[in-house]
């Protein structure tokens, strides 16, 4: 059963992020071994996967982005000074 307690260890905020259900679950004593709590376990990494790729996706944008501007300025400035 649940114990109560004045704090939070960082691990359960951690866990209450991820997932506020599971954690209240696991607070309960209440074990996810049904067929829906295997399928929020799949969603839960198919929706962790797409947040890696995400941020993956988004640094190399940036990237991308920084390497634009630096050879817009290189070609305004060769234009300007060359002729």
């Amino acid at each position: 059963m649940y114990k109560k307690r004045d704090y939070l260890r960082s691990s359960e905020i951690g866990q209450y992020n991820f997932c506020s259900l599971a954690w209240y679950w696991s607070k309960v004593g209440i074990k996810i071994e049904s067929e829906k709590g295997n399928k929020g376990i799949e969603k839960h990494i198919e929706l962790g996967k797409s947040i890696d790729l995400y941020k993956k996706t988004h640094k190399m944008s940036i990237v991308f982005l920084i390497i634009f501007i630096i050879s817009l300025i290189l070609m305004i400035w060769l234009i300007f000074y060359l002729y």
